[in-house]
């Protein structure tokens, strides 16, 4: 679905102050900060500005809300465990996407320690030997201790 489909299927579901506030937005230029142009397109600033999602938000979402959102965030990053069965890569990402919505300056060592502290056991001791320097190392020395697990495990099987 392309970016004008998706502003105009959001556009037909507003209602009551929502739909009042898209009608006012059609009727502004198309000048800096201009009518919605794009559904959510970041290509630089002014596309972002005038997003229909980044407009949306600054019209309709509070600041008190989206700081509520973003200490969700950090707490469900704090929190965060590798599940049983996860494999690394999908532990990585879901932990990648936390860091970056909780919006917070973490530090290099912080992350790398959450990031190994949230790995389950059987790949922890292997993934923390040594110190990794930054969030990257950790997700390869990770990496490394599940092919060596999976090796152990399913020795006839190829893990590169």
């Amino acid at each position: 679905m392309g970016d004008n489909d998706k502003v105009s299927l959001a556009a037909a579901h507003l209602e009551g102050a929502a739909a009042q506030w898209y009608e006012k937005d059609k009727e502004l230029s198309d000048a800096n900060r201009g009518r919605i142009n794009a559904w959510n397109d970041a290509t630089d600033a002014d596309t972002l500005a005038r997003s229909f999602v980044t407009k949306f938000k600054e019209e309709f979402v509070s600041e008190e809300a989206k700081e509520e959102k973003k200490r969700e965030w950090f707490y469900q990053w704090e929190k965060m465990r590798q599940l049983s069965g996860e494999n690394i890569d999908t532990y990585t990402k879901k932990y990648q996407k936390m860091v970056r919505n909780a919006e917070r300056v973490i530090t290099e060592e912080e992350k790398v320690m959450k990031y190994q502290e949230g790995l389950l056991p059987m790949y922890y001791a292997n993934a923390t030997v040594g110190n990794s320097a930054n969030l990257t190392e950790a997700i390869r020395n990770a990496r490394n201790s599940e092919r060596g697990v999976l090796r152990q495990l399913f020795p006839n099987q190829d893990y590169e």
